[in-house]
């Protein structure tokens, strides 16, 4: 059997293979997805028409394939469509419904219509012909629709004979059912109302466009799907707050400059972020609690700084770790820096980069953006943001001058600690900065 390309509607006349679901040699089942084709308006899902064994797939990912061309070559005891067959408790329905009289009357065809959901039309010279016999000839209409769909109807309390099917063959599908109830029990020839992912003839078709023009469809999977994971986990349990401060950092772009080239020679990219990680961990070790996160009834305050760093890769957020901070020195903080960057633009980040942080940075700097609001990394109890340097006029010993600033971004979890107690965090964190001597070991 040779299943071809069908025509999903819309003018659409080829469509691309997008992704087979199938292989060669493969069982199927009806209604089983065979592949993802692509088209000008839609993404469509093609099912299979009928159960057996894949001989061939006459066309690779990639390819176009125009409507009629074939498809998929199919081998061994391929039925019409199981959903067609009438079962042995129907046609009993039937056979004693039509055997108490020779001919059905007009009422009596009602009733049976809403007893079995078959309808007989059964006349005197054929009433001893088997059930299957008069199907085949005609004299009892066959309802084409899935189990499924069949019971879904039940359930919905929808006589199917009444609802007229748009898939192939006249099958009624479950938006049939659904179209039916919405245009008030209606033929659904008319006043149909069809969803943006709609089925026709068990093919999905996710359209391109919506009313107002085209769209795109971006799978909500992968690492976005983790991303949005941790930080609803985070808007769920921790109580998010913010503070800002600016710090004033003209000694802190001296102090780079004057190491920078120190750090080239040894092949080290010197950035600000060793020396606000140095400062960070300077800070924590006088205001420990927000170097926490709670388990249970208990607040676990550690004594040890292990400092995640935001790394954007353009294909999602990774944050590697800088185990032990408080015993590495701005260079090798700034190396290790790099050797995480790189692997995570790399994707040869290790499982254990991630593991073990107690707090965050997230540095926005370099988009452009001076304060913001990040969320927490759960389960830890505050992150830091920093923002893009800048110059503004700034007053020092009564004079206007011209000076850097850094604007800084702290998000504590309220439920760990208060607003002074923070506020105090951020003023020491902010004077470290100001002051960076001693931060070059």
């Amino acid at each position: 059997m040779e299943f071809k390309f069908p025509d999903v509607g819309e003018g659409i006349h080829e469509g691309k293979i997008v992704k087979w679901k199938v292989k060669e040699g493969a069982s199927v089942k009806e209604d089983e997805i065979l592949a993802e084709v692509e088209t000008d308006k839609a993404i469509v899902e093609i099912p299979s028409p009928f159960h057996g064994r894949i001989l061939r797939l006459h066309a690779r990912e990639g390819e176009e394939i125009k409507v009629g061309s074939v498809m998929v070559t199919f081998e061994g005891s391929i039925k019409e469509s199981s959903d067609e067959e009438i079962s042995k408790a129907e046609a009993t329905k039937i056979e004693s419904k039509t055997s108490t009289s020779s001919t059905v009357s007009s009422d009596s065809q009602d009733s049976a219509k809403k007893a079995g959901g078959v309808v007989g039309f059964i006349q005197e010279s054929d009433e001893g012909l088997p059930i299957k016999k008069r199907i085949s000839s005609g004299l009892v209409k066959k309802i084409q629709a899935a189990p499924a769909v069949r019971e879904y109807a039940n359930q919905k309390g929808i006589d199917l004979t009444k609802v007229k099917g748009t898939g192939e063959y006249e099958r009624i599908t479950k938006d049939d059912v659904d179209n039916f109830l919405i245009s008030g029990n209606k033929n659904t020839d008319s006043g149909s109302i069809q969803s943006t992912s709609q089925s026709l003839s068990g093919i999905k078709i996710a359209r391109k466009y919506d009313m107002w023009g085209f769209i795109d469809r971006v799978p909500y999977s992968g690492i976005r799907k983790v991303i949005a994971d941790n930080t609803k986990k985070s808007y769920d349990e921790n109580v998010h707050v913010t503070i800002m401060g600016e710090a004033i950092v003209d000694d802190l772009v001296k102090q780079r400059e004057k190491e920078k080239k120190f750090a080239e020679e040894k092949g080290i990219k010197l950035t600000y972020l060793p020396f606000i990680i140095k400062a960070l961990v300077n800070s924590l070790s006088k205001y420990p609690q927000l170097n926490s996160e709670i388990q249970g009834t208990e607040i676990i305050v550690k004594k040890y700084y292990n400092i995640g760093i935001a790394v954007d890769t353009g294909d999602g957020l990774y944050v590697p770790i800088i185990k032990r901070a408080e015993q590495k020195t701005v260079l090798e903080i700034a190396k290790e820096i790099d050797d995480l960057s790189s692997k995570a633009f790399q994707k040869k980040l290790d499982p254990m980069d991630f593991k073990g942080g107690s707090f965050t940075i997230s540095n926005l700097g370099v988009s452009g953006v001076k304060f913001f609001t990040p969320i927490i990394n759960h389960p830890q109890s505050a992150i830091l943001g920093i923002g893009r340097m800048y110059k503004k006029p700034v007053v020092k010993n009564n004079k206007i001058e011209i000076s850097d600033v850094l604007p800084i971004s702290l998000v504590f979890d309220h439920r760990v600690v208060d607003g002074m107690y923070a506020a105090k965090f951020l003023e020491d964190f902010i004077s470290n900065l100001e002051n960076v001597k001693g931060l070059i070991g």
